[in-house]
């Protein structure tokens, strides 16, 4: 038996799988659920919810199908969460700037996995944030700035299996609430699909481009870190241009930004899957993209198992993300199979 549970995380198209399963009473799908149960039971399995997990869920306005998702979810995760992708990369900056002046610091698997959704969101309130004003849905009004949560949310005890309930699944009144954004992430896919593919015209026109798409895209992730480097330097008493300029282990910038981005595990996570995506100039880009790689860039270096979709397990295999972080990247159809060998390996 290994030393720990063996940590698994399933893309959405998996809980939408289990649940109608579930609900037409076909007994493969049943097999699996309790295979699952089991394995989670006897702690040889840890199955982990993110952010994404919570946001794309209220992506079903219908109530009836939230809640039987949410069901499977609730039972077999428990609320186990990963960190949200914002703090786990200020996490590994400044593990990466304590290693550049000489301490040892490394972010285990253990750092990142938590309870509920407050854990998931980093934020005392779960999924929910109070703005003054909500973007627009064209994106060309931005949100406002950070309101005061209301009194009633203040009184709230925000812990316990209802508050878990209510950040997974919702309640139909608040979901349908006038002045809530149910699907932000519709809204930042969109905003995120004009980035991409300014960089695939570029890709496409530029032939420089092409041969360089790895530099354009660490290029794009490390401008993203700016606050988040300058923090750890500042913290770490180091000058931040000497990751750069001046890192003893790279003869040359270029060489000591690539250095840097693959010593982030979630940031070259990402890094990678862009930019095996935007090497076939055939395959578009979509607004729900943005959840899936932010899903994947914590799961797959933190993970032992992740269950996806086949266009995000062949590039994992082919970029050898799975390899380097020691984790199975699988499509749905392997599920039942991959549970089967936890289990005889306990």
């Amino acid at each position: 038996m290994s030393e720990r549970p063996a940590l698994l995380f399933f893309d959405m198209n998996v809980w939408v799988a289990m649940s109608k399963g579930i609900a037409a009473a076909d007994d493969r799908w049943q097999t699996i659920v309790d295979k699952a149960q089991a394995l989670v039971a006897d702690d040889a399995a840890r199955i982990l919810l993110c952010s994404c997990s919570y946001l794309e869920l209220w992506h079903r306005r219908d109530r009836a199908s939230r809640e039987g998702v949410g069901r499977v979810m609730r039972d077999l995760t428990k609320y186990t969460t990963f960190a949200p992708i914002e703090t786990i990369r200020s996490m590994e900056v400044d593990a990466f700037v304590q290693r550049h002046v000489g301490r040892s610091r490394t972010i285990t698997a253990a750092e990142v996995v938590g309870h509920g959704a407050c854990h998931a969101f980093g934020s005392p309130f779960g999924r929910f944030r109070f703005v003054e004003s909500i973007a627009s849905a064209d994106g060309m009004t931005p949100e406002g700035p950070a309101a005061r949560a209301p009194d009633n949310w203040l009184d709230l005890k925000r812990e316990g299996p209802g508050w878990e309930w209510f950040n997974l699944v919702g309640a139909q009144h608040v979901v349908e609430l006038e002045g809530l954004e149910r699907t932000p992430q519709h809204r930042i896919g969109n905003s995120r699909v004009e980035d991409e593919m300014h960089l695939r015209q570029l890709i496409e026109t530029q032939p420089w481009a092409k041969a360089r798409i790895r530099d354009l895209v660490i290029t794009d992730e490390i401008k993203a870190l700016t606050d988040e480097i300058i923090q750890a330097c500042w913290e770490a008493c180091t000058d931040p241009h000497g990751l750069f300029l001046e890192h003893p282990a790279f003869d040359t910038p270029p060489e000591a930004m690539r250095g840097f981005v693959a010593g982030l595990p979630s940031v070259d996570t990402l890094a990678t899957l862009r930019e095996w995506k935007h090497r076939d100039l055939t395959h578009d880009w979509h607004q729900h993209d943005q959840s899936d790689l932010l899903s994947l860039a914590v799961a797959v270096p933190y993970a032992d198992v992740v269950v996806t979709e086949r266009r995000w397990t062949h590039l994992c295999e082919a970029s050898g993300l799975s390899e380097k972080y020691d984790t199975q990247v699988c499509a749905l159809r392997d599920l039942e199979r991959v549970l089967d060998g936890l289990a005889a390996a306990t």
